[in-house]
């Protein structure tokens, strides 16, 4: 399904920006995990 191919795409994005470094995203990640829950 669409959704779940969009939840894996955030997934993926999540990691990048830990291998990042992940600072000042953290706000972001909330945001995100919001419209997840949806």
């Amino acid at each position: 399904m669409q959704k779940q191919s969009y939840v894996i795409l955030m997934l993926q994005l999540k990691l990048l920006r830990m291998r990042q470094g992940y600072t000042g995203n953290t706000l972001e990640s909330v945001e995100v995990d919001a419209d997840l829950d949806e």
